[in-house]
């Protein structure tokens, strides 16, 4: 489970990293935030024939679900173990110099116990959308960005944006949107 978080504040991370590149020119600006949630019950019953594992949760709540086929070594679960799984859910909204022009892009990742480890997954799905920047007012404080439909939309930008006279005209505002859910089975 330890590999698993690590990979997951790893992703996090890696979104917050890609904010910032290493430029001469001064920073522009950039804000993330990351939301983490863990969730642990315990193995009360289990068959191994229908797949059906019964789980119960710290506050006595019990559920039954189905393990699909696609969960490798269900056999290696025992009665007591206990079963975590975390939800990331981060948001990445920075700027950087015309690069890609604006667009819409997702990818997705999985990974899976190797066989004979404790079951255990990763997904990961990752939302990026580019608009450029082409209007700028520094006093009010507004861009006007152009998204990847051609709609045109003037926002404000908060006070706490640092490095935000450092925005340019043709510069594209990227907003990254991850989200990550990992689960493993662990003795407890």
């Amino acid at each position: 489970m330890h590999t698993i978080r690590i990979a997951l504040l790893c992703l996090v991370c890696a979104c917050l990293q890609a904010c910032s590149s290493l430029q001469k020119e001064p920073p522009k600006p950039q804000q993330g935030i990351a939301h983490v949630t863990t969730v642990t019950s315990t193995v009360t019953e289990i068959d191994y024939v229908t797949r059906q594992v019964t789980l119960k949760d710290k506050d006595g709540q019990s559920l039954t679900v189905t393990a699909g086929n696609e969960v490798r070594n269900l056999d290696q679960v025992r009665v007591g173990d206990e079963v975590v799984a975390e939800y990331v859910d981060a948001i990445a909204v920075f700027v950087e110099k015309p690069e890609h022009g604006a667009g819409i892009s997702q990818s997705y990742s999985m990974d899976r116990a190797e066989p004979g480890e404790k079951p255990s997954a990763i997904a990961v799905t990752t939302q990026e959308i580019r608009a450029t920047v082409i209007g700028i007012d520094y006093d009010d404080r507004r861009i006007t960005v152009k998204g990847p439909r051609g709609n045109v939309k003037t926002l404000g930008v908060d006070s706490s944006v640092s490095n935000f006279r450092h925005v340019n005209v043709g510069d594209e505002v990227v907003v990254r949107h991850t989200h990550a859910l990992a689960i493993a089975v662990r003795k407890p």
